[in-house]
């Protein structure tokens, strides 16, 4: 018998839906992700078709091979969520813990770029329970991809009573590894020196830029003879021409994307 606690769980669930109805489904839980201040599931039913449902409009979850009903939804789900993310250690990774933490702002990106910045969980932690409020915003704010919004969300978050609570119920569950330079050499741009020119459509510059160091790349503000790649978007300025008679790789905006994994190669 597969175990209770590794994806794909294969369940039976029962949730409202947005109209408050109450619908049971049979099928497997294939992936976990954090959304608000809950968890929502990917599940595939077994008549087909995948759709989403947030943990906190789940009534019941039961076993389908068992029959066992998990009484604590969110403790089982987080236990899924973390057996799919887990080290060989059994420790969940730095970004993977922050991206947890129920503040709408804070995203998958954001997580990883705190997670260099802080380096443990500990580390954050401490700095969002102790340190002085000005000098936290300051930090908070240095981090690529971490706006005034994302910064104010995270203090407000960690004055609210629940967040102590939240944090203590989390380190009772999980361990969490610290960040390292092993970690960030695995990250599919480390040692990539990308320089942006022009404007892009999907996306603002500071975001860019933030998507592209979270992911290991080092963003430059000049085309220089160590960039690698120089990003062009529309209206691009003499970047353009540095970088084509220094022999510097360009893409357009499409392929950044593809780089950074928003869209799928064709």
């Amino acid at each position: 018998m597969q175990s209770l606690y590794k994806l794909p769980a294969r369940v039976s669930i029962s949730y409202a839906d947005e109209r408050g109805r109450t619908l049971t489904f049979q099928g497997e839980i294939v992936d976990l992700a954090p959304s608000g201040r809950s968890l929502k599931m990917k599940f595939s039913g077994i008549d087909g078709g995948d759709f989403f449902v947030r943990a906190d409009r789940c009534h019941a979850i039961a076993c389908r091979e068992t029959g066992e009903v998990f009484d604590d939804i969110d403790g089982y789900l987080y236990e899924l969520w973390a057996s799919a993310r887990s080290g060989n250690d059994g420790t969940v990774p730095l970004g993977e813990a922050i991206d947890l933490i129920p503040v709408e702002n804070v995203g998958p990106l954001t997580s990883r770029a705190l997670a260099i910045e802080f380096r443990s969980w500990d580390a954050f932690i401490s700095s969002l329970f102790s340190q002085a409020p000005d000098l936290l915003l300051q930090r908070l704010l240095r981090v690529p991809g971490v706006g005034p919004a994302t910064a104010t969300a995270l203090y407000e978050w960690s004055m609210m009573d629940e967040a102590a609570e939240w944090v203590n119920a989390f380190n009772r569950r999980f361990a969490v590894a610290p960040y390292d330079v092993e970690q960030r050499a695995s990250l599919p741009l480390h040692g990539l020196r990308i320089v942006f020119t022009g404007t892009l459509e999907n996306m603002g510059r500071s975001e860019a830029k933030a998507r592209a160091e979270a992911l290991g790349a080092t963003v430059g503000a000049s085309v220089s003879d160590s960039t690698h790649v120089l990003v062009v978007g529309e209206g691009p300025g003499a970047k353009l021409k540095q970088a084509q008679t220094k022999g510097i790789q360009i893409i357009d905006e499409a392929r950044y994307l593809e780089l950074i994994g928003v869209l799928n190669p064709a």
